[in-house]
């Protein structure tokens, strides 16, 4: 699994350099008008460290105009730990440290729902943005009380201290508290963040306040291909202790089978759980899937990946009463936005019709076609 550690990093630490959007979007750094906000008085009270033990952040865009009081907030992707040496490494890095981040960012700069462009991102283009560092490995899961020391140096599992205290100060500093909308997201392992934690945010937010969850691509399959995806994140489940950091209904349902509690750190398994009206952006042919997961190049076994992924994000979710899906058939992961488009909508019109509506008149946005399809993508 170092493999893909070493391809997150690169998507990642190319878009911290570049400031161009990769798999897992960065913005520009050290450019742009949104300050980077440290979660330094945090730290000892609630545990908001990333791996190497240095404070969470995140990075804030004041919203205008009619978006004063409207907020996005996005979860960071870049994969996970995989084991101890896989989250020494990570710790060295920007996906385990808040050393290496800017003080500064820019945020409206960037590509799909964070645009400040109004023809690319219509319904959010002026709101408050919020983009959360991943630093913690675990999707802003763990909370693992003690450190793992690995060659002399010690190890922190707090990514769900980071996700609460980030609340915390948003709420008691930013404005938050006066929210009247807000859209929570991530993508890759941060789609899966938006998964598991949605609820919880919309219970910490003003009752009065319209939350709806946009995860992009976080819903990975919990399949055992040759890349043993699905043992690693059971190795995870248990060696950051995310319990406390997952839907908590979903935790409830599984405590009479406590073998398969690892279950709610899977999209799948957590969806039916979820009560926060959302809309989830999925590739039926996911670039970090298919080799990461499936593990296979093989067209046909591509196919009925696909189609697996398709019926069970339909039968998990779609059976929401709030929830809608967004299912293209475009090899990518993460993005697209608006480039992608289902008959003559793109992302950016499906998700502002499901977000007037809450999904009454229309649930599913679906792109039927095979694996490859080069014409899905445009």
């Amino acid at each position: 699994m170092r493999r893909v550690y070493a391809l997150l990093v690169v998507f990642c630490l190319v878009a911290v350099t570049l400031g161009v959007e990769q798999d897992c979007p960065v913005p520009a750094l050290g450019v742009g008008d949104a300050p980077a906000y440290y979660l330094n008085d945090y730290v000892s009270n609630m545990g908001a460290r990333c791996l190497d033990g240095s404070p969470g952040m995140y990075y804030y865009q004041q919203g205008s105009g009619s978006g004063a009081h409207k907020w996005y907030i996005h979860h960071m992707g870049g994969g996970w730990c995989t084991n101890v040496e896989d989250c020494y490494n990570r710790a060295h890095s920007s996906l385990g440290s808040s050393k290496p981040w800017k003080s500064t960012a820019d945020l409206n700069g960037m590509a799909g729902y964070f645009s400040g462009n109004s023809h690319i991102n219509p319904m959010m283009y002026n709101w408050n943005k919020v983009y959360m560092v991943y630093c913690d490995g675990s999707s802003f899961a763990g909370f693992n009380n003690s450190a793992t020391n690995y060659r002399g140096m010690d190890i922190w599992f707090r990514g769900r201290g980071i996700l609460d205290a980030t609340i915390t100060d948003l709420n008691t500093h930013r404005g938050l508290r006066l929210a009247t909308d807000v859209v929570v997201s991530g993508c890759s392992a941060g789609g899966l963040a938006t998964y598991l934690h949605l609820d919880h945010w919309a219970s910490k937010l003003d009752q009065g306040a319209k939350v709806v969850g946009l995860p992009d691509s976080g819903f990975f399959m919990d399949y055992e291909g040759p890349p043993n995806f699905s043992g690693y994140m059971r190795w995870g489940y248990h060696h950051f202790n995310v319990t406390s950091g997952l839907n908590a209904e979903c935790v409830e349902a599984y405590s009479h089978r406590p073998a398969e509690a690892w279950k709610c750190y899977f999209a799948q398994y957590t969806s039916p759980y979820i009560r926060t009206p959302i809309f989830a952006l999925q590739s039926r042919f996911d670039a970090w899937q298919i080799p990461e997961i499936l593990g296979s190049k093989d067209a046909g076994l591509i196919n009925v990946f696909g189609q697996n992924l398709t019926v069970t994000i339909i039968n998990q979710l779609l059976t929401r009463p709030r929830a809608g899906v967004w299912l293209d058939s475009c090899y990518h992961h993460c993005g697209g936005w608006p480039q992608i488009k289902v008959g003559q909508d793109d992302m950016a019109v499906a998700f502002e019709h499901f977000y007037r509506s809450e999904g009454r008149n229309r649930k599913l946005y679906f792109q039927d076609e095979k694996y490859p399809c080069t014409s899905c993508c445009s």
